[in-house]
């Protein structure tokens, strides 16, 4: 026997897939203040109460990386994926299976990339029951700049005398290179020709080049470039170190005769080249092969590709910031009733500059500029007046200010 209350709370289908962990956990918090009135209503008439249950639900209540706390940010190779699972149901769920599927990938290597089984047998998990799954995976880098990559994945959960709520998750995968400058004082037999265009073993790549394509600056092995085979405008090829470097602006130009270049979809000359770079092997921490595609629009004998890096200037430091000062403050003064003053401060520091009045050391509500004007005066406007300046670089209070009210004729005024 359910009374129309209860069963207006179990009409509802708690289970549903598209509810969000919220939504299902204030209706089991409803179903348990319904039953509790319930039960309040059948004691207070003498009736013995029925069990009511709810059926299995599992849902996953945390999924992320195994950091502290689970994180959404790693280095390129290896990972593992965390889930925490609960049975938030009052009966045990069955058959309990939760699988990993990771998200679509533009090329063939995807940014995460499971090392161990997509689908985990759970057996039995009892009601209230807390469960931790785990997956191994390789993270990937696979932008073609080689600046970082975000990869999905989704858990889906499946049980045999209930329900199951998945959920999904997301990481961005971000190189943590060394500047060029670090980068190149690995390589001392580099010597005096150690700078960005420098080309220390002769071999016709500059030292940044060098780097981009995860090559030894001293040891003369090439470019590395190759066209692949194909007919009409044929796609190249070159490597990439999987630590190209976050200090450099690399793009890919093309032209029709050598003299002039043109940046990638760039219209000149009746032509249009747009040049679209894509990883295509070196999963986590390895050598990339990077392939990219030519779309030629309009018709050229030759066509002519390169690849062009540009150290960029070093960031400015960020400046320090200055602590406030006070150059004057507000002074106090004797007024009478009905006149008007205002206290003013004037500080120095590093902006943005917030103020924020006082009075007997108590907040002045709406003060918060750098002056503070009290009209008609009265002895309840008694008191010591200061202020607090707040910047980036901290805090400073001014001296207060007594102002002592009298009980004269008004009609005067003043600025402090």
């Amino acid at each position: 026997l359910l009374s129309a209350s209860v069963a207006g709370v179990l009409v509802p289908q708690i289970a549903d897939p598209d509810m969000s962990l919220t939504m299902v956990i204030s209706k089991v918090d409803a179903l348990a203040q319904a039953l509790a009135d319930f039960d309040a209503a059948l004691a207070a008439a003498g009736i013995e109460s029925s069990d009511v249950t709810s059926p299995a639900l599992v849902m996953v209540s945390e999924i992320g990386l195994q950091n502290a706390p689970l994180a959404q940010l790693t280095s390129p190779g290896p990972i593992t994926i965390v889930g925490k699972l609960v049975n938030i149901g009052s009966v045990a769920a069955e058959n309990v299976t939760v699988e990993l599927i990771p998200g679509a990938s533009s090329g063939p290597i995807p940014a995460c990339q499971l090392t161990s089984t997509a689908s985990q047998s759970l057996g039995t998990i009892a009601a209230g029951e807390v469960r931790t799954v785990t997956w191994n995976a390789v993270a990937t880098d696979i932008s073609a700049s080689g600046f970082g990559s975000s990869a999905t994945y989704r858990v889906n959960v499946s049980i045999s005398n209930g329900d199951g709520e998945g959920a999904t998750g997301a990481f961005d995968v971000v190189v943590s290179s060394p500047s060029f400058g670090q980068w190149i004082a690995g390589h001392p037999a580099a010597g005096a020709a150690s700078e960005f265009d420098d080309d220390a073993d002769g071999d016709g790549v500059r030292n940044g080049l060098e780097r981009y394509l995860g090559r030894d600056p001293v040891i003369p092995d090439g470019q590395g470039f190759a066209f692949l085979p194909g007919i009409g405008a044929r796609s190249f090829s070159h490597p990439r170190s999987s630590m190209a470097g976050s200090d450099v602006d690399a793009s890919y130009q093309w032209s029709a005769e050598l003299r002039s270049w043109h940046d990638s979809g760039v219209e000149a000359g009746g032509l249009r080249v747009s040049l679209t770079p894509r990883v295509v092997a070196g999963s986590g921490g390895a050598l990339k092969t990077v392939v990219v595609t030519p779309d030629v629009v309009g018709n050229s004998n030759s066509l002519f590709y390169r690849l062009k890096l540009r150290l960029k200037p070093p960031l400015e430091p960020e400046p320090v910031p200055v602590q406030p000062q006070i150059i004057s403050g507000p002074q106090g003064d004797s007024l009478n009733n009905g006149d008007s003053v205002t206290f003013t401060v004037v500080a120095t520091g590093s902006l943005p500059l917030l103020y924020q009045w006082r009075k007997n050391g108590a907040l002045i509500q709406d003060a918060n500029g750098p002056s503070l004007t009290l009209k008609n005066l009265t002895r309840a406007d008694d008191g010591t007046y200061n202020v607090r300046v707040v910047g980036a670089g901290g805090s400073v209070i001014s001296s207060g200010a007594a102002l002592s009210v009298g009980g004269g004729g008004g009609g005067g005024g003043g600025s402090f």
